[in-house]
């Protein structure tokens, strides 16, 4: 009972937090990346689950071929951002982590990553290198 509870509560909570899409004809393809890029770094039930049914429900108008792609593309993303924080962490700690050369290392192979995500991948990241004992 109490689980069903529980499962009710986030289920309404997540649709209060929905987030709004633009109209799918107003999104550049960069923006579309950084939306699902957005999308796979949610926590929680979400996190690294694929991000292709919530693009869908926010972008009907795009096809299986596009939604596999937007994920492919965003999954790698977080995989590379997080790899790339705990291999710079290993090396020097992550006190000593030099952001600036983290951003731009990431954004040689993710151009398209706008401020929001970078921060957001960094800081996920630092975290799980800490979580790691990278200090």
């Amino acid at each position: 009972m109490e689980l069903q509870i529980k499962q009710l509560i986030n289920q309404f909570l997540r649709r209060l937090l929905v987030r709004k899409a633009p109209p799918l004809e107003s999104m550049s393809e960069e923006m579309l990346l950084n939306y699902a890029l957005d999308l796979a770094q949610e926590w929680g039930d979400n996190w690294m689950q694929p991000i292709q049914p919530r693009l869908k429900a926010a972008f009907p108008g795009l096809n299986e071929q596009k939604l596999n792609r937007l994920n492919y593309v965003a999954q790698s993303a977080v995989k590379f951002g997080q790899e790339l924080t705990l291999s710079m962490a290993e090396k020097e700690g992550v006190k000593n982590l030099n952001a600036t050369n983290w951003r731009a290392t990431f954004l040689k192979k993710f151009q398209w990553a706008d401020e929001k995500n970078l921060k957001r991948l960094y800081t996920t990241g630092t975290y799980q290198a800490m979580k790691r004992g990278f200090l």
